[in-house]
């Protein structure tokens, strides 16, 4: 459905007298995080466990193990032969991998049921994962492969606070989208003139009340506006730029050096030198063809 409705003036959306913490509690779905994930980590995190175990967990989701096979069996993985059972699937990929689908895919599944006319789901969860994937291979040149799957995590769900404010104040999110493309604004900046807050703030809300780390919290709060993070400045400016690089919708480097240049403020803030940036962005395509999978 296009957004089609005369653009208020600012007198006429006065605020909806709600915050983003009464927005996220309303919404009975989103009250815990996605449990099969919890539960995978749990597993994952205990030296003891097999991929047997994990394996037991995750066939008691279809739509997960549908998935997590497709991707195995896709030629990003190059299999010699069909892989059919997830524990087989499990050996082929790292922990990290591993939970990173688990989480996508369950978050995936997890909205899948709010109706929404706002916005192409499709689309918007294309250019989340463009971007935690290329939020993990940026945060990969200054953190240890442990330390980079939260930043995957984080890329993922920087925007998600727009589904949560689509679902629930439609005509105010129309009112920002509009404001948007007519008025040449950013979207946080329109949906802050129309609610009083943004889409960033609902996101980090959702995360405080699936009790999700700090860091993941701050990064999706602040990743607009990272030089105002109190503790995570890095990891916010490398989401902050992979949102930037995620819009363009290309991994060609010249293209994106021409609109981000690199002696710009978002590449040093983020720590990426321009000697690397070629690999690092053929590396992002890669993983963003494979990550993909997810919601095919």
């Amino acid at each position: 459905m296009a957004v089609a409705m005369k653009v208020q003036s600012l007198g006429d959306f006065p605020g909806v007298g709600l915050g983003p913490d009464d927005l996220v509690a309303g919404i009975v779905e989103l009250s815990s995080p996605p449990e099969i994930y919890t539960r995978v980590t749990q597993i994952l995190d205990d030296s003891s466990s097999t991929s047997a175990d994990v394996a037991r967990v995750i066939e008691k989701d279809p739509a997960l193990t549908a998935r997590l096979l497709k991707i195995i069996n896709s030629a990003y993985y190059r299999s010699p032969s069909e892989i059919e059972t997830v524990s087989r699937a499990i050996t082929m990929v790292g922990s990290r991998e591993l939970r990173n689908m688990v989480f996508a895919t369950s978050v995936l599944e997890m909205f899948h049921g709010i109706p929404n006319d706002l916005v192409s789901m499709r689309s918007f969860w294309e250019d989340s994962i463009r971007c935690a994937v290329v939020s993990q291979v940026l945060a990969s040149q200054h953190h240890d492969e442990s330390e980079v799957e939260p930043i995957f995590v984080a890329g993922l769900l920087h925007e998600i606070g727009h589904l949560v404010i689509y679902h629930k104040l439609p005509e105010f999110a129309r009112e920002a989208l509009l404001r948007h493309m007519h008025g040449g604004i950013d979207v946080h900046v329109a949906e802050k003139e129309v609610l009083g807050f943004d889409y960033a703030a609902v996101g980090a809300a959702l995360l405080k009340l699936w009790k999700l780390p700090p860091l993941l919290e701050q990064v999706v709060e602040f990743h607009m506006e990272p030089e105002k993070v109190p503790d995570f400045p890095l990891e916010t400016a490398i989401v902050h730029l992979a949102k930037r690089i995620s819009v363009l919708k290309t991994f060609e480097a010249s293209e994106i050096v021409y609109k981000i240049p690199v002696n710009s403020p978002s590449w040093k803030s983020a720590g990426i030198r321009e000697d690397t940036l070629v690999e690092t962005l053929q590396l992002a395509s890669e993983q963003y063809d494979m990550a993909r999978s997810i919601i095919q």
